[in-house]
């Protein structure tokens, strides 16, 4: 009998460091300057970029470990499959401050679950250290929340920048990125279909992120500069980063002359301005195109630095949603 135990204990041994080396390897540590670097030789290569600086096969290559097959799997590491079915359960308990913020969000149009969400996630790592694949990230503005809501479509607004320090609320319309590619489904302009954390997707990410500083396109493309965006969830947003997943300006045209520059609501408002100059927004290769017209702004309020910026959460209609009003993010973080 013990005999037994030692053998059995002796396999079991063997097959967690197996894990965790394939672990290790399908999520190496980057950081800024291993993409920079990186994205230089990608453009003395003389390689053509894709407009909203996504980063290819290159990137995929670079980051992606050995393939193995059974438990320990790319496939299977930090896989998270939602319940079609989840219930939305009770509404969690607020501050006097976050009923103030709710009610102002919700008089714009904002979905109360997704709300619940970022305010559970911001209490509860407001003060984590994320040691993210780009480096080391922490929540620094604590007074901007944004909150994207890909379950609405692109012709409504969508993008909420939620004020904590004034009670504040803003609202304006977004871009998703078009997916299409590597089984993603393709999402029209109006309405998104399907997220992914893959390379080569042009599909958006979902989940949390904190905003960083500007990046700068190498090729001079017309959004440029853009905001970085650190994804904090692992298998789920990664590599958003390393995709070269930015928030950036945009005229996307919806196809009839029309640009995605819908004005700017607020709750300070009377009567706030809800309907929209434009039509649906154009698409992009997975970052958040926001108008031209709120470009200034958001550059002033919620742009980071280099140690970390507000806490970002895009509301996706095929993960976010499904999931209870109590969710805080999932267990699989960079921290």
């Amino acid at each position: 009998m013990n005999y037994f135990k030692i053998q059995l204990f002796l396999i079991l041994s063997l097959l967690i460091t197996s894990c965790r080396q394939t672990q290790n390897s399908l999520y190496p540590p980057t950081n800024d300057k291993f993409v920079d670097d990186s994205m230089n030789k990608l453009t003395q290569s003389g390689k053509t970029l894709p407009s909203t600086y996504e980063v290819t096969d290159y990137f995929d290559n670079l980051m992606k470990g050995p393939t193995t097959n059974g438990i320990c799997s790319q496939d299977n590491v930090y896989e998270y499959t939602p319940s079609e079915s989840a219930e939305s359960g009770p509404e969690p308990e607020l501050a006097a401050s976050e009923e103030e913020l709710l009610n102002n969000y919700k008089k714009l149009g904002g979905n109360p679950k997704a709300f619940y969400h970022a305010m559970c996630f911001f209490n509860k790592y407001q003060n984590t250290t994320f040691s993210s694949g780009s480096g080391a990230k922490k929540i620094t503005n604590k007074c901007k929340i944004i909150i994207n809501d890909y379950t609405k479509p692109s012709y409504e607004k969508r993008l909420f920048i939620l004020n904590r320090c004034t009670g504040e609320v803003k609202a304006m319309q977004s871009s998703h990125g078009q997916g299409g590619k590597r089984g993603v489904a393709l999402s029209t302009k109006a309405k998104l279909a399907e997220t992914s954390n893959r390379v080569d997707t042009s599909a958006s990410p979902s989940g949390f992120f904190i905003l960083g500083d500007w990046h700068r396109s190498p090729s001079g493309k017309s959004w440029s500069p853009g905001i970085k965006m650190h994804g904090l969830e692992k298998g789920v947003n990664d590599l958003t980063y390393a995709r070269g997943i930015v928030l950036h300006k945009t005229n996307y045209s919806n196809g009839k002359g029309s640009y995605c520059n819908g004005g700017l609501a607020s709750s300070d408002d009377n009567d706030p301005n809800l309907k929209l100059k434009g039509q649906s927004c154009g698409r992009t290769h997975g970052c958040i195109g926001v108008p031209l017209s709120n470009w200034s702004m958001m550059t002033r309020e919620v742009k980071g630095t280099g140690q970390g910026g507000p806490l970002t959460y895009n509301f996706a209609p095929d993960r976010e949603a499904k999931m209870p009003n109590d969710w805080c993010g999932g267990d699989n973080l960079w921290k």
